[in-house]
């Protein structure tokens, strides 16, 4: 669930193949978009597993179940799929989206090298640049939660790992295994970060 600068509530049914829902709290409307057969503007899916906001409210990235990255235009309606599968030769497939305050995509998903996390500021074109990689963790291991604070530090959890990375590019791991608190499956932070 997210929520856009007009108050309009963002969702998606995750694995349950509902679509992307908008719900206007103010009007008391629900509609859902969703994926049409020959159309290249819609959804390339209707199974959605993660959904990001832009800080202006304008548009929603999307994440489908068959990794697909995808921008969808609140004013056009319309959806643009990133296709890319392969960040510097390496296939990955994204799990999670997450737009900061200041307009950065980031996009967190598995490559063959490990867990992988991802940024772009650029609308035009999707050009992501490495920020974090996991070798050590399991390639099958779900992600959790992807986030910022107000402050750039950004927060990645797996179901074995929370990681924080500072905006100097400083990252420190710690294992959720070796503090014996069984597997992580979400995670929120408070307006101290």
């Amino acid at each position: 669930l997210v929520v856009d600068t007009s108050g309009v509530a963002w969702f998606s049914r995750g694995d349950q193949g509902g679509g992307l829902s908008r719900f206007d709290w103010q009007r008391r409307t629900l509609h859902t978009y969703r994926h049409i057969a020959g159309d290249p503007t819609s959804l390339t899916s209707d199974t959605l597993m993660n959904l990001a906001i832009s800080p202006n409210g304008g548009s929603i990235w999307v994440v489908s179940g068959d990794g697909t990255l995808q921008h969808f235009e609140a004013a056009t309606k319309k959806v643009t799929p990133y296709h890319q599968r392969t960040h510097s030769g390496i296939p990955y497939s994204p799990k999670l989206a997450f737009v900061s305050p200041d307009g950065t995509l980031w996009a967190a998903g598995h490559s063959a090298e490990g867990a992988i996390v991802l940024s772009h500021q650029e609308e035009e074109s999707i050009s992501f640049k490495r920020e974090i990689l996991l070798a050590e963790a399991n390639l099958n291991q779900r992600f959790t939660g992807l986030t910022a604070t107000a402050d750039g530090t950004l927060w990645l959890g797996t179901e074995e790992y929370l990681i924080r990375r500072t905006t100097s590019g400083e990252s420190t791991t710690f294992s959720l295994a070796a503090a014996e608190v069984g597997e992580m499956r979400s995670f929120q932070l408070d307006e101290r970060g």
